[in-house]
């Protein structure tokens, strides 16, 4: 019989490991973000993948569309921001997408 610790252990292996068929794309176009999520992301076994532009999130799709099971996607990037990489990413692939995460590290004025 496991004890709680014991347990609590076993669990958590058995759930990180069923982490380690997860791809993120990550959508960030600063540099100390992409590298804090990056980090927090491959310590739990996910695949990271990081860009910093909208553009080069459709890029990627287009490469392997299969390939992303989320995208964690910041509002505000140069050349394409993530409101608009959205928009094609539904126009383009409809429900056959990976579900898509808004970020943002900004702040709004009301």
């Amino acid at each position: 019989m496991l004890n709680n610790k014991q347990y609590f252990l076993t669990t958590t292996m058995e759930t990180l490991k069923s982490f380690s068929d997860v791809h993120i794309l990550i959508a960030e176009d600063n540099i100390v973000n992409q590298l804090l999520m990056r980090k927090i992301i491959e310590k739990i076994g996910m695949k990271v993948v990081v860009v910093s532009s909208g553009i080069k999130v459709l890029s990627h799709l287009k490469e392997e569309p299969n390939k992303f099971d989320l995208i964690l996607m910041d509002l505000q990037m140069p050349h394409m921001n993530g409101l608009d990489a959205t928009k094609e990413i539904v126009k383009i692939y409809g429900n056959n997408r990976p579900k898509i995460f808004a970020i943002s590290a900004g702040s709004f004025n009301d």
